[in-house]
C-alpha cells in the first residue's frame, strides 16, 4: 500500500477539533478518507473502521490529542 502518509495527517488535522472524542474525530476521518481514497489505497479503510467499531464498544469516550492518528496497522500514532 502506497498511501501517503502526510496526506491522512492533512486529513486528520483537518476533521480535528477540541472537546470531540476519538470516536467522533475517527468517523469524520472515515467519511473524509471513503470518499477519497482510490483502489489499494482503499484498504485503510478497513483499519480506521474497525478503530471505530471498537470504539463504539468502550465507554466513556476517549478523547484523542491533536497531534494523534490511528496508523495502517491499527495502533495509535504520534506525529
Amino acid at each position: 500500500m502506497s498511501i501517503n502518509q502526510e496526506y491522512l495527517w492533512e486529513v486528520l488535522n483537518y476533521v480535528w477539533e477540541d472537546g470531540m472524542t476519538e470516536l467522533e474525530v475517527q468517523r469524520k476521518y472515515f467519511s473524509i478518507l471513503e470518499k477519497e481514497l482510490k483502489g489499494e489505497d482503499r484498504l485503510y479503510l478497513e483499519t480506521v473502521y474497525k478503530t471505530i467499531e471498537e470504539l463504539e464498544l468502550k465507554d466513556p469516550p476517549a478523547f484523542v490529542p491533536k497531534n494523534q492518528f490511528v496508523s495502517m496497522d491499527g495502533s495509535v500514532s504520534k506525529k
